[in-house]
C-alpha cells in the first residue's frame, strides 16, 4: 500500500476509509462515479480543505480528455474541454504536519478542478493555495484559488474575466468514531469583456458563495456512513458580453453514501444523491426567464486490490433528470452511468485510468437544463506518488 500518513481525528476503521485501497486523484474518483464527496480521498481536500491536514506529503499529475463542461451549467460557448493536464502538491511542514500542511494545485482548466463554477464562466488556468493547521480535536483550513480568462472568443467579442474564491474549512474530531467537515467560501467576479472596439466596462460582485458538510461517521462493523448538505449561489450583474443585466444561480445538495470496508484492500460504496439547481435571468425590464432543474442519482461503486501491483474499480447506478423552463417541462431524462478504471502501484507511486459514459455526479453532472447530458467518452488519467 502507498505509504499513507495515518488520519490522526479517526478510529481504525475510518482510517481504513480513506487509505484503502491506494485512495488518490480525480482519476479514482471519477472511476468510481463520483466527485470525493461520499470519500476522504487527497484530490478531494480541493473542495474539502480541512481534509488537507490528514492527506499530505504527496503528488499528482493528471490529464485527460475529460470533456467538462465547464462547471455545473453547460457553457454556451464552448462545449467539451480537456480535464488538464493539472498538478498539485501536499507537503506536511513539521512532523506529521504539526506546523501546517500546505497545498498547491495548478489546473490548466479552471472548472475541471475544484469546486466547479455555477455560472459557466468559461475561465482558462486556476492557481489554488491551501494551508491546514490543527488546533487539538479541530483542524482549520484556508483556501485562496485565483482564475481567469482572457482571449477572444471570435472576431468580435474579446473575453476578459478574473474569479478568486477566498475558503475556509475545517474538521473536527467528534469522537472516536466520527468526525465533521465544514467548508465554505466567498466568491469575487470580475468581468471586462467587450464588443468590437467598444472600450471595456469592468463590472464585479462579491455576492456569491458557497457552503457544504458533511460527516463520517462509523455505523457497525465495517460500515461507514457519509451524510452530506450543499447549498451554492453565484449572482451576476451582467449575463451578456458588453450587456448589462441580472443573472443569478443557486444549488441545492443533499445526499448520503454508505461505505462497506471488510479489508484495507476492498471497498464498497452506496450513495443516493439529490440535486435541485436554478436559474433566473432578468435580461432585460420586459422579459424574465426562470430555468430548473433536478437530478436524482443512485450509484453502486466497487474498488478491490486483486495483486500486489493493481486495483480495479467499478460503478453503476441510475441518474433521473427533470428540467422546467419558465414553468413548461424541458424534458426528463432516465439513464445508467457507467464507470471504470484501473491503478497499477509501482512502490510510492501509482498510475491510475478511468473511463465513464456520462459526467460524474459532481461539478459536471448537472447542466443548464436545455443542455442534457449524452452518453459519451469520457477519459481521465492521473500520476500519484507519496513520499
Amino acid at each position: 500500500m502507498p505509504r499513507h500518513a495515518p488520519l490522526r481525528l479517526l478510529a481504525a476503521l475510518l482510517c481504513l476509509a480513506a487509505a484503502a485501497p491506494a485512495a488518490a486523484s480525480t482519476a479514482r474518483l471519477a472511476a468510481l462515479g463520483g466527485d470525493g464527496f461520499y470519500l476522504d480521498d487527497p484530490a478531494a481536500a480541493r473542495t474539502w480543505y480541512g481534509a488537507l491536514g490528514d492527506h499530505p506529503d504527496w503528488v499528482a499529475v493528471e490529464s485527460g480528455a475529460f470533456m467538462h463542461d465547464l462547471g455545473y451549467p453547460r457553457s454556451l460557448v464552448g462545449g467539451g474541454r480537456a480535464a488538464g493536464p493539472a498538478a498539485g502538491l501536499h507537503w506536511a511542514i513539521g512532523e506529521g504536519g504539526r506546523s501546517a500542511t500546505v497545498g498547491l494545485w495548478w489546473n490548466d482548466r479552471a472548472n475541471a478542478g475544484g469546486i466547479g463554477e455555477l455560472g459557466a464562466d468559461e475561465l482558462d488556468t486556476s492557481w489554488q493555495v491551501m494551508a491546514a493547521h490543527p488546533f487539538g480535536k479541530v483542524t482549520g483550513a484556508v483556501s485562496l484559488r485565483h482564475a481567469g480568462a482572457e482571449r477572444d472568443l471570435n472576431a468580435y467579442v474579446h473575453r476578459d474575466a478574473i474569479r478568486d474564491d477566498f475558503g475556509l474549512g475545517l474538521r473536527w474530531s467528534v469522537s472516536t468514531k466520527a468526525y465533521l467537515d465544514v467548508a465554505g467560501e466567498i466568491v469575487r467576479l470580475e468581468d471586462r469583456s467587450h464588443v468590437g472596439g467598444d472600450e471595456p466596462v469592468t463590472r464585479s460582485t462579491a455576492d456569491s458563495w458557497g457552503a457544504r458538510a458533511r460527516a463520517f461517521v462509523q455505523v457497525g462493523d465495517g460500515l461507514v456512513l457519509t451524510p452530506v448538505l450543499e447549498r451554492r449561489t453565484e449572482n451576476r450583474s451582467w449575463s451578456a458580453v458588453a450587456t448589462d443585466a441580472d443573472r443569478s444561480w443557486r444549488l441545492w445538495r443533499v445526499g448520503a453514501g454508505l461505505t462497506w470496508l471488510p479489508d484495507p484492500d476492498h471497498l464498497v460504496l452506496l450513495a443516493a444523491d439529490f440535486r435541485d439547481a436554478g436559474e433566473y435571468r432578468d435580461r432585460d425590464t420586459d422579459h424574465e426567464l426562470s430555468a430548473t432543474a433536478s437530478v436524482v442519482d443512485l450509484r453502486v461503486a466497487f474498488e478491490a486490490r486483486v495483486h500486489a501491483l493493481l486495483s480495479l474499480r467499478l460503478a453503476s447506478g441510475y441518474r433521473a433528470t427533470r428540467a422546467e423552463i419558465d414553468g413548461v417541462a424541458a424534458y426528463d431524462l432516465d439513464q445508467v452511468p457507467l464507470s471504470a478504471g484501473v491503478a497499477v502501484h509501482a512502490g510510492p507511486a501509482d498510475l491510475e485510468l478511468s473511463l465513464a459514459n456520462l459526467p460524474p455526479v459532481g461539478p459536471d453532472g448537472l447542466r443548464e437544463p436545455w443542455w442534457p447530458n449524452e452518453i459519451a467518452t469520457w477519459l481521465n488519467a492521473g500520476l500519484n506518488w507519496w513520499f
